[in-house]
């Protein structure tokens, strides 16, 4: 199984998720990671996080994750950098082509990079 996904549900309506693929290098990659906004700060992504990082450690026995994080995003580094993920410096553009599936961004597109940040410990 080369993806998977997790989803935090509450009683009544999923409130989080989180995607793991497996990628072609050998490293877990971890995306479309959200939490709702008035379900955050209760461990939601902590719990959704640890799913996908045991997933990859167990079942691809994998050591290593990737993630993209909106570089716009500085207020959620520290976060991350706190589970182990830190920056490689690859920065990656924004795919244009998804612009208007998944929402409109706030700011202009030529804003948006991803970074790449990596565990090396799972």
């Amino acid at each position: 199984e080369e993806n998977k996904n997790a989803l935090g549900e509450s009683p009544t309506r999923v409130v989080g998720s989180i995607h793991a693929l497996l990628r072609d290098d050998g490293c877990a990659e971890f995306g479309l990671f959200s939490v709702d906004p008035s379900y955050q700060s209760r461990g939601i992504g902590a719990k959704l996080l640890d799913a996908a990082e045991s997933h990859a450690r167990e079942k691809w026995n994998l050591s290593e994750a990737k993630m993209f994080l909106l570089e716009q995003r500085k207020d959620l580094y520290g976060w991350y950098s706190r589970r182990g993920y830190l920056k490689t410096g690859v920065k990656v553009p924004f795919p244009v082509d998804a612009i208007g599936k998944i929402g409109k961004p706030i700011v202009s597109e030529e804003m948006l990079v991803f970074e790449e940040l990596l565990k090396t410990d799972l």
